[in-house]
């Protein structure tokens, strides 16, 4: 959080603290997350529990396809209804199922648009882009090179693991070690726990093949790269100083080596300078570090998101068919991009921090 703020220049950051959380701890509800099926002809579908909330607001949950736990969520109150799609993907990924959608008509859908700005993203495309990971990695895993994935431990870490687990079985790529950090194994023992809720064929003896990154200073990451391995590092964008960029700030120096971005970068992070980096460029990788002469030519981007691409989330509207659309979680352009596109079949906003949107 103290990176995040000299970052970004917010003094204000965090917003809250741990204290400011605690009156909310009885307002927290578990609920079963589930599907079922009703027993009328049309087979209507049945979202988790109904959770009643005050002023006759009822909430469902709908699996949103994200990762293990995402959900939309849908509020009634009289004959109004919201949808509150969250982080959301159409499309199955190797351990989650894609998003059920809402058959009810409804009122307002608040749509997010991650992928609104990247027309380059077809999320279709995946099994291409695995393939493409596998022809890029291969040959440097070969030539005794080594390979980091900045990865989020929640949701990206799990994935890779089951795709890394499934080109090493298949000899796409050689089998070398594999090492993840620590949070990600955190979380993969969730998932373990959780299991039910993956694909059924998806494999969890992937989650059995890796080792956990120890303390990383220079002589320990000096060592960590001398023979062959596949690194999911935290943190996904590369924040300054978190493990993924400690790692990166040594591999970028030499050719050998392979960075590979699999989901969003943001632009104002270190990841988004790293991938647009080209040999010969110097890159600061903190405010106090002397910068570091890329020299890798092998930093790539590989579409493996766990995020809707922009046609998907243009789908979305147009089976919901609501009456109201917000738009938010997106990058402006992006967002201009889903108005003008969704504006001449609904009434579209777009979600600005602080600002109230008035609805019919």
């Amino acid at each position: 959080m103290n990176i995040f703020r000299e970052e970004k220049g917010m003094g204000e950051y965090p917003f809250f603290d741990h204290e400011d959380l605690w009156p909310l701890e009885g307002e927290i509800m578990g609920l079963e997350y589930k599907i079922s099926r009703s027993s009328s002809a049309r087979g209507k579908q049945i979202y988790s529990e109904k959770l009643h909330l005050r002023g006759g607001i009822q909430a469902r949950f709908l699996p949103a396809g994200h990762v293990l736990g995402a959900g939309g969520i849908l509020f009634h109150q009289g004959r109004r209804s919201l949808f509150y799609t969250g982080d959301i993907s159409l499309q199955a990924q190797a351990l989650i199922p894609g998003a059920i959608l809402p058959e009810e008509k409804i009122d307002t859908l608040i749509l997010e648009c991650t992928y609104g700005n990247d027309p380059a993203y077809y999320s279709q495309n995946r099994q291409e882009e695995i393939q493409s990971f596998a022809r890029e990695a291969g040959p440097i895993l070969s030539a005794g090179g080594c390979v980091l994935i900045p990865a989020f431990a929640l949701g990206k870490t799990q994935e890779l693991l089951c795709i890394i687990y499934q080109l090493m079985r298949t000899e796409k790529i050689p089998s070398v070690p594999l090492f993840i950090s620590g949070l990600g194994k955190s979380i993969t023992e969730i998932y373990q726990e959780h299991r039910r809720y993956l694909r059924p064929q998806a494999s969890i003896l992937s989650f059995d093949l890796f080792s956990v990154l120890g303390y990383l200073d220079d002589l320990s990451i000096q060592d960590l790269l001398k023979d062959p391995c596949i690194i999911v590092a935290t943190n996904g964008m590369m924040v300054e100083n978190t493990p993924s960029a400690r790692i990166a700030r040594w591999m970028v120096s030499e050719k050998r080596h392979g960075i590979f971005f699999c989901g969003y970068v943001d632009p104002d992070t270190l990841g988004y300078r790293v991938f647009h980096s080209r040999p010969g460029e110097a890159l600061a990788f903190s405010p106090e570090g002397d910068p570091v002469t890329i020299q890798n030519p092998n930093i790539r981007r590989f579409y493996l998101s766990s995020h809707a691409d922009r046609y998907e989330l243009l789908e979305v509207a147009r089976r919901i068919k609501p009456r109201n659309i917000v738009l938010i979680h997106g990058e402006r352009e992006g967002m201009e991009f889903m108005k003008e596109e969704l504006e001449g079949e609904f009434q579209v906003w777009m979600g600005e921090r602080g600002k109230t949107v008035e609805l019919d």
